[in-house]
């Protein structure tokens, strides 16, 4: 887990957490350690840490450069690919060939207004993803880096679990409850990942 770091004239993406068996605990890297390029490209915020990640190939070693104690380093990380089925949309075939008809995927919807997509969350892809219980919400699938979701923070692989305060369980129960609420005036999100909750407010810039 990361977030955004500036400090005398530094500034990246501050690791506050490593979890087990992750690429981060891979790569040996540590809390507190202020990740400032990945492959090459400048990391400023954890919005732009999220798109340099978006672009890399999975199962390849990239260089990062990190401060740690105030010294710099390069470390290589690799980078993992998503849980099967996390960004995919649609169905795919039953493994083994039983049966004729394909598997059906969780429910997967793009909320153009806030520039991100979600997906119906599944216990599969919340323990791969680290969670040690399934959470009550939707998983975010895709941000528009240019869109009001991005610039609030939010990054793939959250969990929207409350709009305005009001908890959400699927696709339909967030759509419904973004009805009652404005983006001009702000949309409060509460979000999970596997090391905690916190609240975002999502709002448009149109005057």
């Amino acid at each position: 887990m990361a977030k955004t770091f500036k400090l005398q004239g530094v500034e990246g993406a501050l690791i506050t957490k490593v979890t087990n068996a992750s690429p981060a605990a891979d790569a040996k890297l540590q809390e507190d350690d202020v990740i400032l390029e990945l492959d090459g490209k400048k990391v400023s915020t954890t919005q732009s840490l999220q798109l340099v990640v978006e672009r890399l190939e999975p199962g390849k070693s990239y260089q990062a450069s990190i401060v740690r104690d105030g010294k710099k380093l390069d470390v290589p990380v690799t980078v993992r690919e998503m849980p099967e089925g996390f960004l995919a949309s649609g169905n795919r075939p039953n493994p083994g060939g039983r049966g004729k008809g394909p598997n059906p995927q969780p429910k997967e919807e793009s909320f153009n207004q806030l520039g991100l997509q979600v997906k119906e969350l599944t216990a599969e892809i919340a323990k791969e993803l680290g969670y040690d219980e399934t959470p009550s919400g939707v998983i975010v699938t895709k941000v528009d880096p240019n869109g009001p979701a991005s610039e609030a923070g939010i990054t793939v692989g959250q969990v929207i679990e409350k709009v305005s305060g009001k908890r959400i369980a699927s696709i339909k129960e967030f759509e419904e409850a973004l009805k009652s609420v404005s983006l001009k005036e702000g949309i409060r999100l509460l979000v999970s990942t596997p090391t905690g909750k916190h609240s975002i407010v999502v709002q448009s810039d149109s005057k």
